[in-house]
């Protein structure tokens, strides 16, 4: 089932399948890539949106007032809580590994991604620099545009949380560069073009780095480059 605009698609109308209803979602059988037809029975408003306690009915073969039914999907909010509504681009899907059966109920739940300070803490150890030792020509550096020479210099800082600083020095000790990790949950790693605060390109040697966070404590490292 695939979020999509407003009238991505049409619902059957129960007992009236002359008649269409605009909907927001598109389904899709992923074995046999067919797109399938539904109807829609929205227990509120009938706006054509997909929200709790609306339920999903597979359609097949519909020729005038004949057709076949086939899996029916009911969703429901968790108890005690306001449901969160499916948006663009949201993706419901559905594997299973042996034959359906009419008695079969499947039931799944989801939840929204969050930020937790005790597990992000515990996950600062697993900060680390990439690639270490970094090599004068690496290979994997996408080249220039229309340009010759060596492609982008970088290096990464991953399994970074959502919000913190980084600031490397080198190894007297003094502030080579500062840089600010802002993004969402999904994006945790952060992009360095070996180039100073001052805009000078680095020299190659030791490097040290200090990641501080706004809430969930501090981490330190170092990385190499090389020629």
């Amino acid at each position: 089932i695939r979020m999509g605009a407003p009238g991505v698609d049409s619902s059957f109308v129960q007992f009236a399948f002359e008649q269409r209803t605009p909907v927001d979602f598109e389904i899709y059988g992923v074995t046999s890539g067919l797109k399938y037809q539904f109807i829609l029975d929205e227990t509120g408003v009938p706006d054509g949106r997909l929200s709790a306690g609306d339920v999903i009915t597979l359609v097949f073969d519909p020729v005038g007032f004949r057709f076949n039914l086939g899996w029916r999907f009911t969703f429901s909010g968790p108890d005690g809580e306001s449901p969160r509504l499916p948006e663009q681009g949201d993706v419901f899907r559905l594997d299973v590994s042996k034959p359906y059966s009419s008695l079969d109920t499947i039931t799944f739940s989801t939840k929204e991604t969050r930020y937790e300070r005790e597990i992000a803490a515990s996950d600062l150890s697993n900060i680390y620099v990439v690639p270490d030792p970094y090599i004068a020509s690496a290979s994997w550096e996408r080249p220039l545009f229309n340009a010759t020479g060596r492609g982008e210099r970088r290096i990464d800082f991953v399994n970074l949380p959502p919000q913190c600083t980084i600031r490397i020095f080198n190894t007297a000790g003094k502030l080579v560069q500062v840089l600010e990790h802002d993004t969402v949950f999904e994006n945790g790693s952060e992009s360095w073009d070996l180039v100073s605060k001052d805009g000078l390109t680095v020299a190659f040697g030791v490097y040290f780095f200090h990641v501080e966070t706004p809430d969930a404590g501090e981490k330190t490292g170092k990385f190499t480059l090389i020629k």
